[in-house]
């Protein structure tokens, strides 16, 4: 093999008979290289990639000594928006040109973005087979540009045929239902071979689609006119029953339009009884009596309905009569009595059974110290608080209990917060304003009594 300074050479083939020598060339010279170069100016992707491609073959297939000179001769080849990208700055060699060109003409969205785009692709309802492959194929190429940029070759390699199968699934799932079937049960195993299959079963589809169009209109609602004769009118063009004239003309069969010759509507009345007519005094119709008038029934049913409606309200207003006595005591659940704000409280989960609670409207929350509990009480330990305020320091809660406690002899539901046996108060727990609120409890301190009234149901009206 020789070498020269634009070109080198390699020996391909040689006769030992006729001393005959092939030599090839195996790297393009310095004029072939310089005249390869193409120009660029900006513009779209597709002409940046187009430029790098060029670019890379010209520079893969240049000796390293002529890789300089090759690479000052592209960046004179830059015109308009990529010259003034490229005016104010230092690029050593043509992998740092390629990568700038990339980031300032390529694609800006991040790799999450074209992975979604190419996941989530469908085909449109106007769009032929083909667009929809083109656009797949493009976020498949943009996805594997970003996602390759400075790796060799054989990283990349590995990285586009993981992602194909995923272009290959996407394609499937975005096309069109009867294709999606079919590609579904042929089991494609490449995205090029989907495409095809896809495009075929397009065809089939336009033509059987064809055909039946082709059938369609040989019925007689689409058929040639010239030849049919109305029976009504006599014209020729069209059907009887698509004539617009209203009156039969002469030379007509005896055709009528139900529509445009209708009769005008005669009451028929039935006769009885030797030509005598039946007729209502009541509603004023023939053909009955007012013994049969259901006009007369049905409002006779209304009125006694309503006489039976106006006795059940006068009956429920009766009974619902009461003293403001027994208004009292009917809407009142508990009354007890305490002092000094302090209530006795029993039930089967305390330990004595019952115990003595303060009365805090103060508080928040309702207190319960462990060792007022039963040893069976299950403590919810998820459920934990801090109290603030009584220490200088939070006091933490063990966990919350749900129980029903008697107040004098009536169950009410309760939730506590179990706390420490440390906690600074003398009782055995604090019943809190959550309580007091949830309740609607009334304190009369003159009288010493803590009244629970009833929940009835009724809105509370606040006047001014």
């Amino acid at each position: 093999m020789s070498e020269s300074p634009n070109r080198c050479w390699e020996v391909t083939h040689y006769n030992p008979q006729t001393l005959r020598t092939t030599i090839m060339s195996v790297t393009l010279g310095i004029e072939s290289a310089i005249r390869m170069i193409p120009t660029f100016s900006g513009g779209s992707e597709t002409d940046l990639a187009s430029y790098i491609l060029e670019c890379n073959y010209i520079i893969e297939n240049v000796s390293e000594t002529l890789k300089p000179m090759v690479f000052k001769r592209m960046l004179t080849s830059l015109k308009g928006e990529a010259f003034q990208a490229v005016r104010y700055r230092s690029i050593p060699d043509w992998p740092a040109l390629e990568a700038h060109l990339r980031k300032v003409f390529g694609s800006t969205h991040s790799i999450g973005f074209l992975q979604t785009n190419l996941y989530n692709i469908k085909q449109k309802y106007d769009e032929d087979i083909k667009s929809f492959a083109a656009r797949t194929e493009k976020c498949y190429y943009d996805l594997v540009s970003a996602l390759t940029v400075g790796l060799n070759k054989s990283d990349a390699a590995a990285i586009a045929n993981t992602y194909k199968s995923g272009a290959r699934n996407a394609f499937i799932n975005g096309a069109q239902t009867a294709i999606r079937s079919l590609l579904r049960a042929r089991n494609v195993s490449t995205l090029e071979e989907a495409i095809t299959l896809a495009i075929e079963e397009e065809e089939d589809i336009k033509n059987l689609n064809r055909r039946f169009n082709t059938n369609k209109n040989n019925g007689k609602n689409n058929a040639n006119k010239k030849n049919i004769k109305c029976d009504k009118c006599s014209k020729m063009g069209h059907y009887a029953n698509e004539c617009r004239s209203n009156a039969s003309t002469s030379g007509s069969t005896g055709f009528r339009n139900p529509i445009n010759n209708r009769d005008e509507k005669t009451v028929v009345i039935k006769k009885e009884y030797q030509g005598q007519v039946r007729f209502c005094t009541y509603c004023r119709k023939n053909n009955h009596n007012i013994e049969e008038c259901r006009k007369r029934k049905y409002n006779e049913q209304k009125r006694n309905t309503g006489s039976n409606e106006d006795e059940n309200e006068n009956l429920t207003t009766s009974q619902s009569n009461r003293t403001a006595s027994e208004i009292k005591q009917n809407y009142v659940r508990v009354v007890t009595n305490f002092e000094e704000e302090h209530i006795i409280c029993s039930s089967h989960d305390f330990d004595p059974q019952h115990i003595k609670l303060l009365i805090d409207s103060g508080a928040e929350m309702n207190l319960i110290k462990l060792s007022a509990l039963n040893g069976q009480v299950i403590v919810n330990e998820c459920e934990k608080r801090t109290i603030k305020g009584i220490n200088e320091t939070p006091i933490f809660t063990i966990g919350t209990i749900v129980t029903t406690m008697q107040i004098n002899g009536v169950g009410v539901l309760v939730k506590f917060d179990v706390v420490f046996d440390d906690f600074p108060i003398n009782e055995s727990g604090i019943i809190g304003r959550n309580f007091l609120k949830q309740n609607k409890v009334i304190m009369d301190y003159n009288q010493n009594t803590l009244t629970i009234p009833e929940q009835t149901g009724l809105k509370e009206i606040i006047l001014p």
